[in-house]
């Protein structure tokens, strides 16, 4: 991810309280308004993770402040919210980048800081490095650096093996020289996930425990996360719950809960199962509750409460017409029968796919909603196709 194609997320405030300039604030153009609450979250989960590192925390707290007023001005009503546009000169000021040469670990810091924030994410990392190698006693600039790596794994962008390696050798030099260090054990953690080290991380909770008498809630959802990767998922799940506890008016904090409780959810599709249902279902009720209250992440969460409540419902695919005939030939006494052996619950429907003239398949898959929870699920019937089948030309499902 450069900042030239997505400098929305890196802007700190609108440029005029007006309703297109909010829109422009979450990248609408170009994307199209359809999108609005997928940017929200976008920009809200990249300045939330700002908030967790070296410098940058202040602003980071700011940003993450007027995202949530304008998500509320934009997708719940109300009026422009006050003291959110850039009209000063030191405001506007604030974006320019500082000088690309350094003499003090202050000046590095600054840099390094606003390099991360525009998503230049290899010359922060370069950047970052040259302090390393001029003050490599410095703790500050240790964390520095591979917080810099940390902020680049977590986006488009292509970290080099050899580059997590490095700043995860630095962040365990730190945690052991520094064993209070909140910074360096979310850092560590977030590393580790981003080389897919998951086992690691949950070996450092105990640690992390003993070091800091609790954990911090960044560091705890990088662990929640990770646990919803292994068979312990739900306790993945109460500790998202704890986060949101923690500050249930951090919406940063709603959106990251949310989308592990989503992850834990996705792990129940395809339903094929009653007991999936129910699984479904309760990891999804948890990210409904970790949404609440939260515009757009309520918005992430919909179509996977729409399905939780409807998978389980019944939908008659036999024959119409034999319907009306036996119903009329045996003076309806047969027609409950012929009901109860015809109804299938909707997750079947869409388990068994559109197979043996089953149009009632395409009834369910016209609904967006339904393709979009599953969205990258595997499928028997799906085989390579890219999309889901489309109905029969000449076909009417009514």
């Amino acid at each position: 991810m450069s900042e030239s194609n997505h400098d929305w997320i890196f802007v700190e405030r609108p440029s005029a309280a007006t309703r297109v300039e909010a829109l422009k604030y979450f990248g609408v153009p170009p994307s199209s308004e359809t999108e609005l609450a997928t940017n929200i979250n976008t920009k809200r989960r990249r300045w939330h993770s700002r908030s967790n590192g070296p410098g940058g925390a202040e602003i980071a707290k700011l940003v993450k402040d007027i995202v949530r007023q304008l998500e509320d001005y934009l997708l719940k009503g109300g009026s422009f919210p006050e003291g959110v546009v850039a009209g000063s000169q030191a405001q506007q000021q604030s974006r320019q980048l500082p000088p690309p040469n350094f003499s003090s670990i202050e000046q590095l810091l600054e840099l390094v800081e606003a390099l991360t924030s525009r998503g230049q994410y290899q010359r922060a990392i370069e950047t970052a490095r040259e302090g390393l190698n001029q003050w490599p006693e410095s703790t500050e600039v240790a964390i520095l650096f591979s917080f810099a790596v940390a902020s680049a794994a977590g986006t488009e962008f292509q970290v080099s093996n050899a580059d997590l390696n490095e700043a995860i050798r630095t962040s365990q030099i730190v945690t052991q020289n520094e064993p209070t260090n909140v910074t360096a054990w979310w850092t560590l953690s977030t590393l580790l996930a981003a080389s897919g080290r998951h086992e690691e991380i949950l070996l450092l909770e105990a640690e992390i425990v003993r070091k800091l008498g609790g954990i911090p809630v960044p560091t705890l959802l990088v662990i929640a996360r990770a646990l919803i990767r292994t068979p312990d998922m739900w306790r993945g799940l109460e500790m998202a719950l704890r986060a949101v506890e923690s500050d249930p008016a951090d919406a940063g904090i709603r959106l990251e809960s949310a989308t592990i409780a989503i992850e834990a959810a996705r792990k129940f599709l395809p339903i094929d199962s009653a007991e999936k249902v129910t699984d479904f279902r309760k990891a999804v009720s948890v990210a409904a509750w970790c949404a609440h209250g939260v515009a757009s992440v309520e918005v992430l969460v919909r179509p996977f409460r729409m399905w939780a409540e409807r998978c389980d419902e019944k939908m008659f695919t036999g024959s119409h017409r034999l319907r009306s005939f036996v119903s009329i030939l045996t003076l309806f006494i047969w027609l409950p029968i012929h009901h109860a052996q015809a109804n299938k619950r909707l997750w079947e429907i869409v388990f068994n796919g559109p197979v043996d003239g089953q149009l009632e398949f395409y009834a369910l898959s016209e609904m967006k909603y339904i393709q979009d929870v599953h969205s990258g699920i595997k499928f028997m019937w799906l085989e390579n196709r890219v999309s889901w089948p489309q109905k029969p030309i000449g076909v009417d499902l009514n």
